[in-house]
Parts: C-alpha cells; sequence; structure tokens
C-alpha cells in the first residue's frame, strides 16, 4: 500500500491571527461584524454601506419583538428586514448590543484601515505556513 506525503492544513482566516487582536486593535474573527465588514469593505470596495443599517438607539429591544419575530414595522429595517438586537456574540438579548446574525462587535465600526491591517497580517501569515508546509515536504528544495 502506497501513502501520499501530501499535507492538508485548514484554518479559518481568525485562525490565523486570532493572537493579533490587541496588536491590529479589534476582534478577530465574527459574523457579519466590524471583523469581517472591514474585509469585505477593502476585498470588495463598493460592497458595504453601513449608511442603511439603523441607530442603535432606534432598533427595539427583543422583548418588544419576541412572540412576533420581527413581524411588526417597529421591528424591522429601512427596507423591511426583521431585525432584533443581540448580545456581542450574536445571541438576542435585551439591552444594548448588535442586530440578530451578528456575532462579534459592531459592524458599524468597521473600517478600510482595520480591514487592510488584517489582510496583510492573514496573507503574511499564509505565507509563511506555506513555507512551513513546504519545508517539511519530502524532497522540497526550501
Amino acid at each position: 500500500m502506497s501513502t501520499n506525503p501530501m499535507r492538508v492544513y485548514a484554518a479559518t482566516e481568525a485562525d490565523l491571527i486570532k493572537d493579533l487582536a490587541e496588536e491590529l486593535g479589534g476582534r478577530i474573527g465574527d459574523h457579519a461584524g466590524r471583523f469581517e465588514t472591514s474585509l469585505l469593505d477593502v476585498l470588495l470596495p463598493g460592497s458595504v454601506d453601513i449608511g442603511r443599517l439603523p441607530r442603535l438607539d432606534e432598533v427595539p429591544p427583543t422583548s418588544e419583538c419576541i412572540g412576533r419575530l420581527g413581524l411588526d414595522h417597529d421591528c424591522r429595517d429601512p427596507d423591511g428586514r426583521p431585525l432584533l438586537r443581540t448580545d456581542q456574540d450574536g445571541f438576542q438579548a435585551d439591552g444594548p448590543g448588535q442586530f440578530i446574525g451578528v456575532a462579534g462587535e459592531d459592524p458599524r465600526l468597521a473600517s478600510k484601515d482595520f480591514g487592510e491591517r488584517a489582510i496583510r497580517a492573514i496573507v503574511g501569515r499564509m505565507h509563511d505556513k506555506a513555507e512551513e508546509l513546504l519545508a517539511e515536504y519530502p524532497g522540497s528544495k526550501l
């Protein structure tokens, strides 16, 4: 039986740079929060329109929406989509927080600067990991 010496490495972009949160100035890894929104704003210019999000004080507490699942106009965004507050980890919660579906820092805090610094760090770490794996590959010339 033959074996293949190929190695596979799997990681998310957040896995690669999670230790750099303090250095980069924000939480690393989220869903629809500041991190992902900042990356998208750099990678796909024009795709992010933070102005479409209402101010936090315009979003009703979850208790006003529970049972109606956002069907009341007070629980919808300007385009009519259901909208609830959530806590910092994306779970519905009464009180200050973010929107349903957001797990991470408020996406309104996104910036191209944060996105560019994060992307540079991600690409640098991917490069370093590729070199490490290639150096360990049998027959590698590195």
